[in-house]
Formats: structure tokens, sequence, C-alpha cells
């Protein structure tokens, strides 16, 4: 059976392309659902749980308890997407505040009951309530809350992003964002505890205050909020939810370490695929409909190759390829459905086996680049930092593309899990669009 894990000192593993049946205790015998995770996490093996990339859909309520082992980190490795019905809940209980929970989109779930642990770069949407012990209290960073009810007794927020949220209780707020539909209420007499955030909802302090807007805050509260202001933050595209931000957001260079912009979110500059076909990007057994490219009929593979884009005017190191749109399924979902139907090929592994063995979760693309000004005309001036000039390298959508010590990018089934970054002026993507998933 294929596995795609990708991080480091793994003590238990769950992967879409696994089986229930298994282990969990090595990546060729990984677990298949959340449900199995928890039926052997507390009694079997040691060390952290990596969760492959997928969706997992599963319509019950569940707990990540207190009796897990000592030290666990629940981690997503690659995009992992945890998803409710929109009636059942969700527990996460640890008794170790040194304990993470990274990387993982949690949607979808009428109430989310927090104690203890670090959340780290989690994206959370319409949840009904998201509730927490009070003692010793949560931390996130990193963190998207979209269209979420906070209830936290005593949660602390760094570098976080409030979309359409009411957050009930602050005990701690800096280098946040929080837009004009937020509702805020600040929970600490300290006002060390809030600074360089951009407030643009309504604030106040203590659930028997007033709420006002954050200049009109700041004058009544003298020391709160120092260095805080209330101003568009010029997302790329935040109906789509791309967070990233144009050059000239007021976040980047405002937080209180200049390097990290309010939010943590970073610079992105964004290309519709509308815009790309127009600038002459290459289609073979694809098509337009609408706004999505199909594959054509007939076919049941096509690509599209980009034409040269200039990322930046200097060398710049690129932290993510973000693609916009359903490039994450559901293959525990059968037939061929919206979320299954038409998505990047994975080339991690055999993804269109017939007997499903592959795992299709962890998307690739292919891209080429070059850190020179002038752009490239032939394919041999696509440099690609001198590894194999003029070549295409398999990279991992929505991931930071790494070229390990082999020449391999993060896409490529063969690739080490280690590896360094690329930096360049132009790249050039192209995709593998298919629809013969099981």
């Amino acid at each position: 059976m294929a596995h795609n894990f990708r991080l480091p000192n793994i003590g238990f593993y769950v992967s879409k392309a696994g089986n229930d049946s298994n282990s969990g205790l090595i990546p060729e015998n990984a677990k298949a659902s959340i449900g199995g995770f928890l039926a052997a996490v507390n009694t079997s093996g040691t060390g952290n749980v990596a969760i492959g990339t997928g969706v997992y859909e599963e319509a019950f309520n569940f707990t990540i308890s207190g009796n897990l082992t000592t030290n666990r980190d629940i981690l997503a490795d690659g995009e992992v997407v945890l998803r409710g019905n929109g009636s059942n809940t969700l527990g996460i209980f640890k008794y170790n505040t040194t304990n993470s929970f990274k990387g993982f989109r949690i949607e979808n779930y009428l109430n989310i009951s927090f104690q203890y642990f670090s959340y780290s770069k989690c994206f959370f949407k319409d949840i009904g309530n998201l509730a927490g012990n009070t003692n010793p209290g949560v931390t996130f960073s990193y963190c998207t809350f979209l269209n979420v009810n906070i209830s936290l007794g005593s949660a602390t927020f760094e570098y976080c992003m409030f979309i359409n949220c009411n957050i009930s209780s602050c005990a701690g707020m800096n280098n946040c964002y929080a837009n004009g539909a937020c509702n805020l209420t600040l929970s600490s007499s300290s006002s060390n505890v809030y600074f360089n955030n951009n407030i643009m909802g309504n604030i106040r302090v203590s659930s028997t205050g007033t709420y006002q807007n954050i200049e009109v805050h700041k004058t009544s509260n003298p020391g709160f909020n120092l260095n805080s202001f209330s101003a568009s933050p010029k997302f790329n595209n935040a109906d789509k939810q791309d967070f990233s931000l144009q050059i000239d957001s007021p976040h980047i260079g405002s937080g209180s370490n200049v390097l990290i912009p309010i939010g943590g979110t970073t610079y992105g500059k964004p290309f519709l695929i509308g815009d790309m076909i127009a600038a002459g990007a290459a289609l073979d057994s694809l098509e337009l409909s609408g706004t999505d490219l199909i594959v054509s009929a007939g076919s049941t593979s096509g690509t599209i190759t980009f034409p040269p884009v200039k990322i930046a005017d200097n060398t710049q190191e690129i932290e993510k390829c973000q693609f916009n749109g359903f490039l994450l399924f559901n293959k525990s979902k059968t037939g061929s459905t919206a979320t299954n139907d038409n998505v990047p090929d994975c080339n991690i592994a055999n993804s269109a086996a017939i007997d499903g063995s592959g795992n299709p979760d962890r998307l690739a693309y292919e891209m080429r680049w070059t850190n020179s000004e002038e752009q490239p005309a032939v394919d041999s001036q696509w440099l690609n930092g001198g590894v194999s000039p003029g070549t295409w390298f398999k990279f991992e959508v929505n991931s930071k593309p790494l070229i390990d010590s082999n020449g391999r990018g993060n896409g490529d089934p063969a690739f080490t899990p280690t590896g360094s970054g690329i930096s360049a002026i132009w790249v050039q993507p192209r995709f593998t669009l298919t629809k013969v998933y099981v």
C-alpha cells in the first residue's frame, strides 16, 4: 500500500490509504480514519501522531482524551481537513500544555471543546461554539477563524485572524487581525497582553463594558492595544479564502516582529486561470467550463502549462504555492462527485489504481524556475537553481516547494522528507488534471 508521510519522528500514522485493521505504528500500516486512530492511540506506540493528507469526514462525536501517551503532538502531514456534519462535536483534551495540535483545517462542527494543548497553523471554519477550560488555558498561534463563536475561558492568540467571529473572552491578543464583523471582549485587566493588532470590529473590556471601535477603545483604556489600528488588510481574495497579502498591506512591517506580518499571513501574488489562458497558457485535453477547467470529453486526463510568471522583482524564496478551489477531496466518497472529479494528478503514488491502493490526496504540480531578471525564452534558460536546467520538478500543492539532496521536489514519490527551499524571480507551473479516481 502506498503511503506519503513527510514528518520525521512519528510514532503513529493515519492515512486515507490506510486500513483501520492496521496497527498504525508504521507508515505502511497506517490507520484509515480518526475513529480508528482514537480506538488505538491510547494504548499503542509512542511519539507523535501524523494524520495524512485528505478529508476526514466522520459524522460522530469524538474526543482526543487526556490519557494519550505523554508528549504526543498531533500533526497534519500535508493538507488535512476534519469535517463535521453540522450537528456533531469535537473534543480535544490533553493534560500537558506543551503538546501541540498543528496544521489542521477544522470545519462544520456544532461545538468544539478544548483543554490545554497549543494550537498552531489551524483553520477553523463554521463552528457553532468553540469553548474550553479556563485553567491553564489554551494558546493559538498562526490560526484563522472564519464564522466561529469563541467562548474560551482564558485563551491567548498570537498572529491569528478572525473573520466574522464573536470572541466572548480573550485573555491575550497580539499581532492579530479582526474584520469589521467581529465583536471582541477582553478578559484580562493587564494592558500588556494586547498590542499590535488590526481591529476593524467592536472591542470592549469585560463583558459589562461598552463596545467601541479601536480608536475610542484606546482613548478609554490607556495602555491597552498599543500600536493597534484599524485598516483594510488588503487580502488578495478573501472571498475565496485567499488571505495572502498585497504588497502594500498595512499588516506588513507593523507587527511586534517586523519580519512577520500581522495575522501571520505572507505576501502573495494571485494569478487567475482565465488570465493565464489569456496570457498564453497551453491546454492539452482540457477545456474551460465557466470559470473551471475540466477534462475534455473522451479523455481521462489533460494538462495546463502556464506561461512564464514573474513573481517578484528581486529573487525571493517561495514560501507556498497556494491554489484556491476544491483541490482536496474525500477518497471515502464513491463515484464521480464534486469532491473527487477533475482534480490535479497526484504524482506521489499510483493514485488512479482501480483498487484504490494509491493515495490520491497529497496532490502535486510541476514547476521550473530561474532567478534571472530576464524572462526565459528557451528551456535551458530555466536554471532551476543549477539543478538540471530546463527540466520540470514535482512539488506539493499548498506546501512550501522543497528540493532534497538528490534533486527531487517534494511532490516526487522518491522525495526524502527533508529538503531546502527554492528562490526565484520567474516560475512556470504545469498541472495535470484527471478524472479516473475510484
